[in-house]
């Protein structure tokens, strides 16, 4: 009967097909799409396609853009069917600019659904990227005119699906959230909770994720949402340690996908998470059988490759790593790059898939580090170098993959999650090539040590310079720049508002948290989008915005001999500390053991700065402590290997804590500060994010500017802060003091300043309050700072702790000085502690006077410092605690005191005339 149904409607459909044909000359494209749809709903679909196409052209042709839209949307989809994604994309791509004139106002809903279309078989085609950028777009273009949908909503839930893929846990689940606020009609309900329980699992927020379990199993479930609820929420309940409630609801599943096989689902996740729980259980030969079990089941779903199959061949890998059979490890490991790589199939664990097959995908980051640390395992047993060669490959994959992700993401919370989750296998790449560098003695294991070294350091911050540098060097016009300007201080807002709510604890207004959070992912995607079209549109801006490449070892040996200097670069791993030393002729590196008693003596040194009295009152415990930092963090330094006179340090970790200019090479014979060969005695130190940025191009953003000082004094202790001493004022300077040391006088001249002192409070990150600087008004945010244009060739922070705040693996410390670093600033003075006012002041005169002499910025601030020890009232005085905290950050160089802005050729003027009148007044007024 079926069959005889069928085939009355396509002959119906062909008799449209003529009737429009030849009766009405073409003209009723009404008939002819209803031909089409007669055609399409028999899956003729070739015979629909050519149909579509004819009224899509009729409709056109007769200015009725809506069921042109139709049709084309249709065809979009019959590709889609035929599994023809790319010819897809090439008809939606080719028509989109028309339609897009033709139905953006008229109608945006249609449009929307073009775009989504679009997306789907960029998806279904492999290209991630595009497939997010033209969901984004979509969600744009939704947002723009205000329209709540249930294809906004899946266009959200879509995109938030690649977000995951990417790692982007933090944006998908602001998808998400957003996606249930505009779906009016809660379609997809139940389907995003299932993924906003996802969301949390990778968050690592499992409370959270149970919750929304909770909240979806007690809607009306059919059996499809229960199994996609009951397998986000196997993920929480394992991290939590409920191990029967896994096991529970992986059985429950099974049986559902069973007796509901129209669903399309497969039930190789249950056996995953059964295989997990048994694993956790210590009962191996149950996990064994399901992590088989389950692979068996994901290639029959996934046929031939796919991601998801990717995803449990790695997960037995680790299963038979954590046992010790590396082989059988590496064989898993091996089939996981096989799935993620379309144009690699090769079984041999000595072979790799080419590095330039990298594409936007997670599992190549995890897969290509998880064999090379299979390989490297195997070479600590076996010895073989062939195994850490091709470990050494393996990470270069790995580090490929985390940068094409990095690439793809448009925060910078996205870019420093994905660097901390990044960070061991920066490790481990690096273990692996340095152990290769002792082995072969070749130089290019070095470089690639130093290469992966500088990779892993403030790849986020570099990124941040560049786009400010660009805004500024690119010729863009004054809208845009406003636009951009406009949206990065509405961003900056929002987060400011959205932190002060989250502080008020049990209190906070959660409905109001989520609306700000809510305008901040929208306002960020149309940032993006924004920041997207002027790489696009304008070259200029497209160059100087892209990321500074790593210099090559001799380039450094280059600058190193024309600054008569030594880069000294440290990586705090967990294992082990890594010491590059590059100076004119010669490079080396040194791995040291990470142990508690090395971590233990990094916190015994900086406790020596918690207070004024904590060096004066154990001076022989300073001295030792100082003594035990200098040979753990200078190895390489002896009578024998003299290192040149300037020094620049890029630290890790704790190491962005130490001031080295306190360190000594040896304890004095007596306790006292006037006999200790503290480094600064012998050595400029400087200190840098990453090598990359000292070779920053050299264009000069401010060519001239004025030098200006805010100091609030806060005599009437406003907001309770304290009292400050007042500089006294020299010729230099444009002062902001007391009431004028507001927040918008800075805002007005701080961008127009070649040098600005900030001579205030400030504090560093506590209770989850991020660092602030204070001004007679208010307090400035290092969330607002990023959000600012500060082009100054320095600026001075003397203010307590501006160099402190949360360390993040891979980028550093978030600190005031890498806010002002963010915003554009060439280099920085910072302090490491409280500091004390007087030294501060005393030091601060003295580097203004050696800045006037002519001296390179770092030199004047390390004359300042030895001024103040050798002119120091009492020994007392010269305890590093009083000079030692600020250090200096960032590009070296003079600072004409002469050009601030003040046109001295009217004082010439001036003085002359004065000289006139009174030559005048002597011939006439005396006669």
């Amino acid at each position: 009967m079926s069959q005889l149904l069928s085939c009355v409607v396509f002959i119906s459909a062909i008799v449209f097909s003529l009737h429009t044909n030849f009766s009405f000359g073409q003209t009723n494209w009404n008939v002819t799409m209803l031909s089409a749809d007669s055609l399409y709903s028999i899956n003729s679909l070739d015979l629909a396609f050519q149909s579509y196409e004819k009224a899509r052209l009729g409709f056109q042709n007769n200015n009725n853009w809506v069921k042109a839209a139709n049709c084309l949307i249709k065809n979009g989809y019959i590709y889609y069917d035929l599994k023809k994604y790319k010819y897809a994309v090439n008809y939606i791509d080719s028509l989109i600019p028309l339609y897009e004139r033709k139905l953006k106002n008229e109608n945006p809903l249609i449009f929307g659904k073009i775009l989504i279309c679009l997306a789907l078989n960029h998806r279904k085609n492999g290209d991630y990227v595009n497939a997010l950028k033209s969901y984004e777009t979509a969600i744009l273009h939704y947002h723009h005119f205000n329209i709540n949908d249930k294809d906004f909503a899946y266009a959200l839930k879509n995109a938030a699906q690649i977000h995951e893929r990417f790692l982007n846990y933090s944006t998908a689940l602001n998808y998400n959230l957003l996606a249930i606020e505009k779906d009016s009609t809660n379609y997809y309900l139940l389907s995003i909770y299932s993924h906003i329980i996802s969301n949390y699992n990778s968050l690592n927020e499992y409370d959270n994720a149970v919750k929304y379990y909770d909240k979806g199993v007690k809607l009306e479930l059919n059996d499809k949402y229960r199994i996609l609820l009951n397998g986000s929420a196997s993920e929480a309940f394992y991290q939590i340690g409920n191990f029967e409630k896994v096991k529970k609801l992986a059985f429950e599943n099974i049986e559902l996908i069973n007796t509901n096989k129209r669903y399309g689902y497969s039930p190789w996740i249950e056996y995953e998470n059964l295989a997990d729980t048994y694993n956790s259980q210590k009962k191996y030969k149950k996990a064994e059988y399901y992590y088989l079990k389950a692979i068996k089941e994901a290639r029959i779903k996934y046929y031939p490759k796919d991601r998801e199959v990717s995803k449990i061949e790695m997960g037995t890998g680790e299963y038979y790593f954590e046992l010790g059979r590396l082989n059988q490890a590496l064989s898993h490991y091996q089939q996981a790059l096989i799935q993620v790589f379309p144009n690699f199939n090769s079984t041999d664990i000595a072979d790799n898939p080419s590095i330039e097959d990298i594409y936007t995908e997670s599992w190549i980051m995890t897969a290509s580090a998880r064999k090379g640390e299979a390989l490297k395992a195997r070479y600590d047993m076996e010895g073989d170098p062939a195994d850490l060669i091709n470990a050494s490959q393996c990470f270069d994959l790995s580090i490929a993959g985390i940068q094409a992700l990095k690439d793809s993401y448009g925060t910078d919370n996205a870019k420093l999650y994905l660097s901390d989750y990044s960070h061991d296998y920066f490790e481990q790449a690096i273990e692996v090539n340095y152990l290769l560098l002792k082995k072969t003695g070749k130089k290019e294991y070095f470089e690639k040590m130093f290469s992966i070294i500088e990779q892993s350091k403030a790849s986020v911050l570099a990124e941040g310079i560049q786009k400010n540098r660009a805004l500024i060097l690119a010729s863009l016009p004054d809208s845009l720049l406003k636009k951009e300007s406009d949206f990065r201080f509405s961003l900056a807002d929002l987060n400011k508002s959205i932190k002060m709510e989250e502080l008020y604890g049990e209190e906070r207004d959660r409905e109001y948290i989520s609306e700000m959070k809510s305008r901040r992912t929208t306002e960020q995607r149309e940032y993006e989008a924004l920041i997207g079209y002027l790489k696009n549109n304008y070259p200029e801006f497209r160059s100087y915005s892209e990321q500074i490449p790593t210099p090559s070892i001799s380039q450094i040996q280059t600058y190193a001999a024309e600054k008569n200097a030594a880069l000294i670069e440290y990586f705090a791993g967990e294992k082990h500390i890594y010491i590059t030393v590059v100076q004119p002729g010669n490079s080396e590196v040194y791995q040291i053991e990470r142990t508690e008693e090395w971590d233990g003596e990094i916190i015994n040194f900086l406790k020596y700065f918690q207070n004024s009295h904590a060096i004066i009152n154990d001076p022989d415990g300073y001295f030792m402590a100082a003594e035990n930092m200098f040979k753990n963090l200078f190895p390489f330094y002896s009578a024998e290997k003299k290192m040149p006179e300037n020094i620049i340090i890029i630290p890790d970790g704790s190491l962005n804590y130490i001031p080295f200019d306190a360190l000594v090479k040896s304890r004095p014979t007596e306790p006292l500060f006037s006999q200790a060969g503290f480094l600064i005695r012998q050595h400029n130190i400087r200190y840098a994010y990453n090598a990359g940025l000292l070779f920053q191009k050299n264009e000069t953003l401010l060519k001239k500017g004025i030098f200006i000082e805010i100091a609030p004094g806060f005599k009437n202790r406003e907001r309770g802060l304290s009292p400050l001493l007042e500089d006294g004022e020299n010729n230099y300077f444009k002062y902001l003091k007391g009431n004028n040391a507001t927040l918008a006088n800075f805002n007005e001249y701080a961008p127009k300043s070649k040098l600005v002192v900030l001579s205030t409070h400030a504090g560093a990150s506590e209770n989850d309050i991020e660092p602030s600087i204070e001004f007679i008004d208010t307090s400035l945010l290092l969330s607002e700072l990023y959000a600012m244009s500060i082009p100054a060739d320095l600026v001075v922070l003397s203010a307590c702790e501006t160099g402190l705040g949360k360390f993040e693996k891979g980028e550093g410390v978030m600190s005031l000085a890498r806010g002002f670093a963010y915003a554009g600033t060439g280099s920085l003075i910072a302090s490491l502690w409280k500091v004390n006012e007087k030294s501060t002041a005393n030091i601060f005169n003295g580097f203004y006077n050696q800045l006037s002499d002519g001296k390179n910025k770092s030199e004047a601030m390390r004359f300042a410092k030895l001024n103040y020890i050798e002119n120091a009232k009492s020994d007392i005085r010269m305890s590093p605690y009083y000079w030692a905290s600020f250090v200096f950050i960032g590009q070296d160089g003079s600072l004409d005191i002469a050009d601030n802005g003040f046109p001295f050729w009217v004082a010439g003027i001036g003085i002359l005339l004065f000289i006139g009148l009174y030559f005048l007044w002597e011939k006439f007024y005396k006669k």
